[in-house]
């Protein structure tokens, strides 16, 4: 099957949703379909890129305006749309997304959409995006052969915007536990100058949506309980970034709370295993993906009931609390307590994300979808 996988953003840096449209068509490519990726050219990865075992990458020019205009999108697909079978489309609040949509239907071409995300409007830009969502995202999900789903709460999501409810699958972020055996404490250490202070780490986009706020003040409230350890902020170069920094320094946390840019491959993994737990603090997520990354390397997790994850503290493999410094403290002073087992906590983990996380189980279940709706186009045809 001839698939075309679209994503505005194809480099690492830009998270969760870019990996898993990378890992979809890397274990889809190894199972012998035929997988290619249409993408913009901001801030394209095509190092990382060539480390797809097959397919063709094909970028098109894009003007920045706070969001990306892909230019010249319609008319690539329209001369080429014809090579492929089935379009899977990827994150809403895209042009890129939304103008495959648009052509995809126009030529009667059969697409899968994944949001990444809620459609529901959050966070910045109300106005823009209840109008981006009614007139773009509503028809691109009331068209689509089927939707996939990161969580149920994303399912309800779609089913909500229109999407009837046997078209739409739930899928999980996957992961690959050998990407991340590699271990080397005191080289993280070393490397940012951590000495010998116990690591509480978090990892992810420097947005508030992240709640890294939530953070640093929960931390602050149990300062001097926590003397012993440093809180390490792995993250984007963003204005929130920078706002939090200057929130760091107002609060006198300047040698406790550590601000690193983005890592990745084997020192990503050496600071997973240098931490003694990962806090995934988020105000609203759609199943992190650090969440499996940290339970790959046996750590425990401190994360929020409003992070899509719940399963991992269900397994006994995370410490669930609400997003509230007042939770997030209580969090942190559980976690960090000697006579807590973070080496248990851990353990299951790890146990359960390899037997139901890992990305050869996950691409069987797109490969499903796909087929089914390949299917039903034949029957219709």
């Amino acid at each position: 099957m001839r698939i075309l996988s679209v994503i505005e953003l194809m480099n690492p840096l830009f998270g969760g949703a870019t990996e898993r449209a990378y890992q979809m068509g890397r274990y889809l490519d190894l199972a012998g379909w035929k997988v290619d990726i249409l993408t913009t050219k901001w801030r394209l990865d095509r190092e990382w890129l060539s480390q797809l075992p097959n397919g063709n990458i094909h970028s098109v020019d894009v003007f920045y305006f706070r969001y990306l205009l892909p230019l010249g999108v319609s008319r690539w697909l329209n001369k080429n749309i014809i090579n492929y079978d089935i379009i899977h489309i990827s994150k809403n609040w895209s042009l890129l997304a939304s103008i495959s949509a648009y052509v995809a239907i126009k030529n009667n071409t059969p697409y899968v959409f994944s949001p990444m995300g809620f459609v529901t409007v959050h966070n910045r830009s109300k106005l823009l995006k209840m109008l981006y969502r009614k007139y773009l995202t509503i028809p691109m999900i009331r068209n689509a052969s089927a939707c996939i789903a990161v969580t149920n709460e994303e399912r309800n999501d779609l089913i909500n915007a229109g999407a009837s409810p046997e078209s739409v699958h739930v899928i999980p972020n996957g992961i690959i536990p050998e990407n991340f055996l590699h271990k080397d404490d005191n080289a993280f250490r070393d490397d940012f100058s951590l000495g010998n202070q116990k690591i509480m780490l978090f990892i992810g986009r420097m947005d508030p949506i992240k709640g890294v706020h939530l953070l640093i003040d929960a931390f602050h409230s149990e300062k001097e309980s926590l003397n012993e350890w440093v809180l390490v902020l792995i993250g984007t170069q963003t204005s929130y970034r920078k706002k939090m920094e200057f929130k760091t320094l107002g609060l006198g946390l300047k040698d406790q709370v550590i601000f690193l840019d983005p890592i990745f491959g084997n020192a990503k993994s050496r600071a997973y295993h240098a931490a003694e737990f990962i806090v995934i603090p988020s105000v609203k997520d759609a199943m992190t993906i650090v969440a499996p990354e940290a339970a790959c390397c046996s750590k425990p997790v401190l994360i929020t009931n409003t992070s899509n994850f719940n399963e991992l503290a269900e397994c006994g493999g995370a410490l669930e609390v609400n997003p509230t410094v007042e939770s997030l403290s209580c969090g942190l002073v559980t976690m960090s307590s000697n006579d807590f087992n973070r080496k248990e906590m851990g353990k299951k983990g790890f146990d359960y994300i390899v037997q139901n996380y890992h990305w050869k189980h996950q691409v069987q279940k797109f490969m499903n979808v796909f087929s089914s709706v390949s299917k039903k186009i034949a029957t219709l045809d």
